[in-house]
């Protein structure tokens, strides 16, 4: 039985995750060729500022090693960028002219960074952070520059300029809302972490909106003009504001798209043949954007591809949102909801001597979203329990103290209060 062709537009995570789990459920029926616009072979853009910080090399972030690709082979097309898909015909063509079958089609093309529409936002020392190249353009001006400022303050901005003053800049964040990763975390958690990061000597702007980048009369910025008048000395501005997701393809081969591609809850287009992933892809009633756990709806993805039965399971069930990160000296992780509402009961506790902030939010018996600072020790368990939907009203009063206290108070494996999910498959 011939080998139905399978494309992978994009070479980033989700897509990748996607290939490896139906590699490992169905690895004789496709016959793969990915490609990629970069001439990287696929890595984890979440890691970028690890080595802007100086603790990883380039070629650390590589997903998998080039001997996975070809024992599983796959046809890697590095440096290649696809500019049509022709649906009637199942083709792609890519931008130097060649063609290539498929019987399915799978569209990851991630997205690409926000950049402000700011008076001199085209100035030399204006940057995005979103790929290699622009961690070592970053690298570049951070030898010459002195000042910095990074436009943004959620996780990736954070990280930016945790790396920034590591490699000796003067350090502003500037952000518009009213505490910092305010999708993840709560106004207690917010003022919690920036003031551990103004422990490292980053300065914090918040409630501040950026009208104008300053130049220097030779073409390189040289400020940030704020909305009540003052400015801020930079010779390096990042803008971490978010992402767009790249559509513009699957725009042009007539796939539904809204704010990213339209995906039901399999992973498939208004076309039949072709899927989205990723960043790139617009899932129900979730809107754009990574969600996780991606290896879990990569698993289920592959189900479906190979047949195996997943009709009634669909791949988004499991999706909550989540975010493990070390910002300087603080360890963090989020997940779930992370804001109080008139539905969800909070459990608070703090320790200001240890700086450790802890917040679980509960709902109809299940825990339903955490947030952890200082302490992540107990992240696993608290993600198992999410995504599990366990009832926890047998120790709900517990639940702060953490997964030792509970087994050390008697609670065997038997309890149902210790889920056992895979563990995600680590790069090879």
């Amino acid at each position: 039985m011939a080998k139905e062709k399978l494309v992978l537009i994009g070479n980033g995570n989700a897509g990748l995750k996607a290939l490896h789990a139906l590699l490992d459920i169905a690895p004789e029926r496709f016959e793969i060729r990915v490609f990629g616009a970069e001439p990287h072979l696929p890595y984890d853009r979440n890691t970028l500022a690890s080595v802007l910080a100086d603790e990883k090399q380039v070629d650390d972030l590589h997903l998998y090693k080039p001997e996975w690709y070809a024992s599983h082979g796959i046809q890697m097309h590095l440096g290649t960028e696809i500019t049509e898909v022709d649906r009637e015909k199942r083709k792609v063509h890519t931008k130097d002219g060649k063609v290539y079958d498929y019987d399915r089609l799978v569209f990851g093309t991630g997205s690409k960074s926000n950049v402000l529409p700011l008076p001199g936002n085209d100035l030399r020392g204006v940057m995005t952070f979103r790929q290699i190249e622009d961690v070592n353009n970053l690298l570049a001006r951070a030898q010459v520059a002195h000042q910095a400022v990074v436009i943004g303050g959620g996780l990736q901005g954070l990280e930016i300029a945790c790396g920034l003053k590591r490699r000796g800049l003067e350090v502003t964040v500037i952000y518009e809302g009213d505490t910092l990763m305010e999708d993840q975390l709560d106004a207690e958690g917010g003022v919690m972490l920036q003031r551990t990061m103004e422990q490292l000597g980053i300065d914090f702007l918040g409630s501040a909106h950026a009208t104008a980048l300053q130049d220097d009369g030779r073409g390189n910025v040289r400020g940030v003009i704020l909305d009540y008048g003052s400015g801020v000395a930079a010779d390096l501005v990042v803008m971490s504001v978010g992402i767009q997701p790249n559509i513009g393809l699957a725009q042009r081969c007539g796939l539904t798209c809204d704010q990213g591609v339209v995906v039901d809850d399999r992973l498939v287009t208004s076309d039949d043949r072709i899927y989205a992933i990723g960043e790139c892809a617009q899932y129900p009633n979730q809107g754009v954007g990574h969600i996780a756990p991606i290896v879990e709806i990569a698993r289920l993805w592959a189900l479906h591809m190979a047949g195996s039965g997943c009709e009634q399971k669909p791949v988004l069930a499991a999706a909550h949102g989540e975010t493990h990160s070390e910002l300087g000296d603080m360890d963090l992780y989020a997940i779930g909801q992370t804001h109080d509402s008139a539905a969800v009961t909070p459990l608070v506790w703090r320790d200001s001597v240890m700086n450790i902030y802890k917040k679980l939010l509960v709902r109809d018996h299940a825990l339903v979203g955490a947030i952890l600072l200082g302490d992540t020790t107990d992240a696993r368990w608290y993600r198992d329990l999410v995504r599990g939907h366990v009832d926890i009203s047998a120790v709900q009063d517990k639940l702060l103290a953490g997964e030792k206290a509970l087994r050390e108070a008697g609670y065997d494996q038997d309890s149902g209060f210790f889920p056992n999910f895979e563990e995600e498959v680590p790069a090879t």
